[in-house]
C-alpha cells in the first residue's frame, strides 16, 4: 500500500504578533490570485450546483470528488478553568477557537460522469479516462493548497464556509480501494483582521508654560475616514445609577478589567481637539479618563 502524508502543524501559541500578521499576509497574498472552492456535498440534492456556473480552470477553481464518504464540522470554546464572579459577563471568559471542517473522499481513474468545470477533469478524455491520471491531478492540486497556504471555500448542502485553510492531508491507496486514491482532509478556519492606524492624541497647552511644545498622551483607534479618528476609552459595563459603585467593587476584587470595555467617547479632529459623541468639544482628561 502506498501512503502519502502532508501535514501543516498548527501555529504555536504565544508567538509575536508580527509573526501572526506575517502568516496572515502570506496566506491572503497567495489566495488573492486564485480562488479555490471544494465541494464536499450538496451538488446533486442540495442545490449547490449553481455554485459551479462561474468556475473556470484558471483563477476561480472548483474541486469535486467522485465520492465523499462523510464530512464533519467542529466548533469549540476554550473556557477558563478558574472560577469567576457571578456578576461578570461569562462570555469574556471563553475564547472561541478556530473552526474545523474535515471530510473523507476518493478520486477514481474512471468516473461515473465527468462534471463540467471540475478542475480535476479539465482535460479528462471521456473515451480513455484512465490515461488522464485523475487521482494524480487531485493529489497535485491539494498539495498546492498546502504549499501555498491557500484560503479556500467549502461547500456542503448545509452551509458554505469561507476563509479555511488545508492544515492536514492524507492520501492513500489500498487493495480494497482498487485504483481509487482516498483522501482524508482537515481544514481550519483562518480568521483575519485589518490593522487600523494608531494616532497620538495631542493635548494643546499654553505655549508660554510648555516652552512652545505640545504634550502627547494616550492612543486612539482609527476611524473610517482620514480626517478624524475615533477616540476610545475603558468604561464600565455596569449600567444604572450604581454603575460606579459596582465597578469599585469589581476593582477591589481584582476583576475590574473584566467588567470594563472599550467604548467610543469621541473623535480626534485634525486640529487636535476631541469632539464628543454629542458634537461638543471635550477636555482630553474628561474624555479618556487619564
Amino acid at each position: 500500500m502506498a501512503f502519502v502524508s502532508n501535514n501543516q502543524s498548527k501555529p504555536q501559541q504565544g508567538k509575536a504578533t508580527a509573526n501572526v500578521e506575517n502568516k496572515i499576509s502570506t496566506a491572503q497574498s497567495a489566495s488573492g490570485e486564485v480562488q479555490y472552492t471544494l465541494f464536499a456535498s450538496g451538488l446533486t440534492y442540495g442545490g449547490r450546483d449553481v455554485e459551479l456556473k462561474n468556475k473556470n480552470y484558471t483563477d476561480n477553481i472548483a474541486i469535486l470528488f467522485d465520492v465523499v464518504d462523510q464530512h464533519q464540522y467542529t466548533r469549540t470554546v476554550d473556557k477558563t478553568s478558574y472560577a469567576v464572579e457571578t456578576k461578570v459577563k461569562f462570555s469574556d471568559h471563553g475564547v472561541i477557537e478556530d473552526g474545523k471542517f474535515s471530510f473523507s473522499a476518493r478520486i477514481n481513474t474512471s468516473p461515473v460522469r465527468i462534471i463540467p468545470n471540475n478542475f480535476i477533469d479539465k482535460d479528462t478524455d471521456k473515451d480513455n479516462p484512465v490515461a488522464s491520471k485523475r487521482p494524480e491531478k487531485a493529489l497535485e492540486v491539494l498539495e498546492r493548497l498546502i504549499e501555498e497556504r491557500q484560503l479556500v471555500t467549502l461547500v456542503t448542502e448545509d452551509k458554505i464556509i469561507e476563509n479555511y485553510i488545508l492544515t492536514s492531508m492524507t492520501a492513500q491507496r489500498s487493495n480494497d480501494e482498487g485504483a481509487a486514491l482516498v483522501f482524508d482532509l482537515e481544514f481550519t478556519e483562518f480568521r483575519t483582521f485589518i490593522l487600523g492606524k494608531t494616532a497620538l492624541a495631542t493635548v494643546y497647552s499654553d505655549p508660554k508654560k510648555s516652552g512652545g511644545k505640545t504634550k502627547q498622551k494616550g492612543s486612539v483607534q482609527s476611524s473610517a475616514t482620514d480626517n478624524e479618528v475615533e477616540v476610545t476609552a475603558r468604561r464600565t459595563k455596569f449600567a444604572g445609577k450604581n454603575a460606579d459603585g459596582w465597578q469599585k467593587v469589581a476593582d477591589s476584587m481584582d476583576s475590574g478589567n473584566f467588567t470594563k470595555q472599550d467604548q467610543v467617547v469621541g473623535t480626534l479632529t485634525p486640529d487636535g481637539k476631541i469632539r464628543g459623541t454629542d458634537g461638543t468639544i471635550m477636555d482630553y482628561n474628561k474624555a479618556v479618563g487619564n
